[in-house]
């Protein structure tokens, strides 16, 4: 009898599975290089605007005060900020925060009164990194109104937080990029609410329709 040497195969299939197990396992290792790299950019980038807050971002206290018998609507469109609307102690209305963006404006046209806060053109990064820092760099923008009834109240948010209580009003409309929603003690016909990421606490609001959004 010749002597026979029997050596085990190797299964069919076996090396395409471990040549595929390196791959996923190199770009596996590609990809986590490639976070790290960009995670480090970022921080670069934010560090550098950061160094330039005073700049990008200066900050003025503010305290108006308007008659409120003429104002019907109320228009508020800024960018970064904590924003709370409160019942007014008179019959005016007043607008008062210690550290808010320089560029915000307050004044009334005709019936409206309207709060502004107009928005630097940045690309990608900077613009992202703008709004974090001036939402952390700037204070809470208090907004107390008499009590009675309006129109239109129309409030737009980029990042931050908005406390709302004792607003009586036809149309109230609540929109939000980022940041939590606190609505308590509203009485309106329409209530409409958009949040792209954030909390929505509810409570004693009274409406005939409503329309609540929440994407995240």
């Amino acid at each position: 009898m010749n002597d026979m040497e029997i050596k085990d195969k190797e299964p069919v299939g076996a090396g395409s599975m471990k040549t595929s197990t390196k791959v996923a396992l190199w770009l596996l290792g590609i990809g986590v290089v490639l976070f790290l790299i960009g995670a480090l950019w970022f921080n670069m980038e934010l560090n550098k605007i950061k160094d330039m807050k005073d700049t990008l971002v200066p900050t003025k206290s503010i305290s108006e005060v308007f008659d409120a018998e003429k104002v019907k609507n109320i228009t508020i469109d800024v960018s970064a900020l904590d924003l709370k609307i409160e019942k007014s102690g008179d019959k005016k209305v007043h607008v008062v925060g210690e550290k808010v963006p320089e560029s915000l404006e307050v004044n009334t046209d005709g019936n409206t009164l309207t709060i502004v806060s107009k928005k630097k053109k940045w690309n990608g990064i900077k613009e992202l990194a703008l709004s974090i820092i001036e939402w952390n760099e700037t204070d809470e923008l208090t907004v107390q109104l008499p009590e009675k009834e309006y129109d239109i109240f129309t409030l737009e948010l980029g990042a931050g937080d908005i406390n709302i209580s004792n607003v009586k009003c036809r149309a109230l409309s609540l929109e939000m990029g980022a940041g939590d929603i606190d609505a308590s003690d509203i009485d309106c016909v329409d209530f409409e609410a958009d949040i792209s990421a954030g909390d929505m606490n509810f409570s004693r609001v009274n409406c005939i329709s409503a329309d609540v959004d929440m994407s995240a």
